[in-house]
């Protein structure tokens, strides 16, 4: 596996933690390819609403 220094930004190919501020819930995503994106095995679409949101930021 090889790691990606983006600077602290989020970029494609990041795995990103994120919690639901009211109910503490965890989960993770990895922003990946159209082709490769599996919402159950965590893997979202860079092409998808909450990629786009969490791209640079």
């Amino acid at each position: 596996m090889a790691t990606l220094d983006a600077g602290g930004k989020v970029v494609f190919g990041a795995t990103v933690d994120l919690a639901d501020e009211d109910s503490g819930e965890e989960l993770t995503y990895q922003i990946v390819g159209e082709d490769e994106a599996d919402i159950k095995q965590g893997l979202i679409s860079v092409g998808s609403p909450i990629a786009r949101a969490l791209i640079c930021k």
